[in-house]
């Protein structure tokens, strides 16, 4: 029996298993659905390797091949009706399916990334800082399935998805994944060649006004609930973009924050201000209407440092001090707070003020020691 019959008989087999639905998308290509929802694509018209992943890939879902018998004669076709816009189908070559992939697995496939057989390493190198966000989402509930498949090649090797099933294994849990299978190895010279989509690109196309500005700020908030100590800001793992959504989407008034700072001198941290803004807007907890009355009540102070003058403008004063520390600092005269992240330093600076002030001190000259500085708690506004 052929390769083709082989999976011909197949086919015959599971249109009688009620755990498996069988769509004929064309004479010679089927889409099968196991019962785990996994989807696997074939044309029986590809290379025997090409079908032995297939049938290897139905035994592990639960087909069981019957004895070998008389060939079965080709299945009759019938054109589908359609009900909408057609997915395109398979021509004969790769192999496409959704996987629910746990630790084991995960490190099964890793395993397959071996050298060439001219001794060429066959993938780049990993990179722990994107394994550890990958993980970080697969933890916290944000990991997707999404169309970008694991790619590997007709040996069998991982060639798109090393950090991904790194992520796997690191955060041990179990996640789905579309899976291509069959790829020339040459094809991992062409993988991840385009722009990477940045959280600003995707809270652009929601419509979300400043959207660049919007993403800085939320990895700034995110940043300041992880580590007060900006010292310590160049360790550990960077924002993923479902966290920068979830920030944007829960911080107290961030989206008038940002409408907000548009008035703000070009010397001011614009990004530090509006996420000051709106710290201090949810301060002390403040849920409902108490934040829409503490942004009021802030106002005037935050007001005052922007325009340079109000009730808050006289030598001594935190928002008097700390303009005129911020106008020497745009106009190179200081140096101090260069090495530190600009806006972890500014959002520090903001927040000192804002206590100062609400505490009724009176602030001669910005200092800070060099070895912490810790971004503190916003005090509530007296409304």
């Amino acid at each position: 029996m052929t390769k083709r019959e082989e999976m011909l008989q197949a086919v015959t087999d599971l249109e009688k298993d009620d755990r498996f639905d069988v769509e004929r998308r064309s004479p010679n290509v089927f889409w099968i659905t196991g019962p785990m929802g996994t989807l696997v694509k074939f044309n029986t018209e590809a290379s025997g390797i090409i079908l032995d992943g297939v049938l290897d890939k139905l035994r592990t879902m639960g087909y069981q091949p019957k004895a070998n018998g008389t060939p079965p004669a080709p299945p009759v076709f019938q054109e589908p009706v359609p009900a909408g816009p057609a997915a395109p189908a398979l021509v004969s070559g790769p192999v496409e399916s959704v996987e629910t992939i746990g630790p084991e697995t995960a490190q099964r496939y890793l395993d397959t990334i071996r050298p060439l057989s001219d001794g060429r390493p066959g993938q780049r190198n990993r990179m722990d800082h994107l394994v550890r966000a990958y993980a970080s989402d697969m933890q916290g509930g944000f990991w997707r399935l999404t169309p970008d498949p694991l790619v590997f090649d007709t040996d069998g090797r991982l060639i798109n998805g090393q950090h991904r099933m790194a992520a796997v294994v690191k955060s041990g849990t179990t996640q789905q994944f579309k899976v291509s299978r069959g790829w020339p190895h040459s094809t991992f010279e062409v993988l991840d060649k385009g722009r990477k989509r940045t959280a600003a690109h995707t809270l652009f196309a929601r419509g979300e006004i400043n959207s660049t500005l919007l993403a800085g700020i939320a990895a700034l908030l995110w940043r300041y609930e992880e580590e007060r100590d900006i010292t310590k800001w160049s360790v550990g793992r960077s924002i993923s973009e479902p966290e920068v959504l979830k920030i944007v989407d829960e911080s107290p008034l961030l989206r008038e924050a940002v409408k907000w700072v548009g008035r703000t001198p070009r010397f001011m941290p614009r990004g530090a201000m509006a996420a000051a803004r709106s710290l201090v807007a949810g301060a002390g907890g403040a849920t409902g209407d108490r934040v829409l009355e503490q942004w009021e009540a802030s106002e005037g102070w935050f007001t005052s440092l922007v325009e340079g003058a109000g009730e808050q403008w006289e030598r001594g004063a935190p928002a008097h001090t700390l303009r005129r520390y911020l106008e020497n600092k745009g106009h190179g005269h200081v140096t101090k707070g260069e090495r530190f992240p600009p806006g972890g330093f500014g959002l520090y600076l903001i927040l000192k003020a804002w206590n100062k002030q609400t505490k009724g001190e009176s602030w001669a000259s910005v200092s800070y020691r060099a070895d912490s500085v810790k971004i503190p708690t916003p005090i509530p506004p007296n409304v």
